[in-house]
């Protein structure tokens, strides 16, 4: 599965995808590879035999999806939040922080456990005390977690992600939150551009991205981040946070929080 998760990374061109798990031990799961063409047989078998693998193809029939996915969106309340698309929003609870997410074609509304889990982990770190003042989300998405912390805590967050749909959703998402003044938006990867880096900078970073990602990144999360910093990270399997946090060890991490919820897990950790 690694080796064709690195092909599929190296040909984003051609391919999109995203791991689905199927319960059981841990260890069942399944890709799903996504193609605006048709794949010719013989691709598909030299991509079978690559790796070792059986592939099911079907059609998808073509729709508005982004229509679909807005009035289907049902409404969450997740810690001190209530995520609602903007077609739900006027039912919120006056004793919540609404977000409002229109996903179009990012990843980001709270329904899966990896988003929940770090807008959980932003509601506990508000609870604890803690007051984000230049916070970054690497990997915005649909600019959800951006949106939260700029709403919760009223400060200033860096919205970063190397994908362009991503970065549209997440302007237009800002807008319909009102937060343009405090979440400003960059294509990046990682922490590229003298805007974005800088050590010490920031005593949030949040990370709701994959496994090898999050792996290459953590030199330069420990850098940009200051002594007593927090740093959320989500996106990982069970196997893959054990290894995450067996590495911030050397990186003087300290784990303050882990959630898991079937084969995910999201991690909470300070900068000691």
């Amino acid at each position: 599965m690694e080796r064709l998760e690195t092909f599929l990374e190296f040909n984003t061109n051609l391919f999109l995808y995203r791991n689905v798990y199927l319960g059981g031990n841990g260890k069942v799961e399944k890709i799903e590879i996504f193609s605006e063409k048709k794949i010719d047989e013989i691709t598909l078998k030299i991509i079978e035999n690559s790796f070792c693998i059986k592939l099911k193809c079907r059609f998808i029939e073509k729709k508005d999806w982004v229509e679909l996915s807005r009035i289907k969106f049902k409404p969450l309340k997740i810690g001190r939040f209530f995520i609602s698309s903007s077609f739900y929003a006027e039912g919120a609870p006056i004793n919540k922080v609404l977000l409002v997410i229109n996903s179009g074609l990012a990843f980001g509304t709270g329904h899966h456990f990896t988003t929940k889990c770090c807008l959980e982990m932003i509601s506990y770190l508000y609870e604890l005390g803690f007051v984000s003042r230049n916070s970054i989300d690497v990997g915005c998405g649909t600019g959800i977690l951006s949106l939260a912390v700029a709403k919760l805590f009223r400060s200033r967050v860096f919205a970063v992600d190397n994908d362009q749909n991503a970065l549209e959703v997440t302007r237009k998402n800002i807008e319909k939150n009102s937060v343009s003044n405090f979440v400003k938006v960059f294509k990046s990867e990682g922490f590229n551009g003298s805007s974005l880096n800088s050590t010490g900078r920031y005593n949030l970073i949040l990370a709701n991205i994959l496994y090898k990602p999050i792996k290459r990144l953590l030199l330069d999360f420990y850098k940009n981040l200051e002594p007593n910093g927090y740093l959320i990270l989500s996106g990982l399997n069970k196997k893959q946070s054990k290894d995450i946090r067996n590495i911030c060890l050397f990186f003087n991490f300290r784990l303050v929080r882990q959630q898991s919820e079937d084969n995910w897990s999201g991690l909470l950790l300070r900068k000691v």
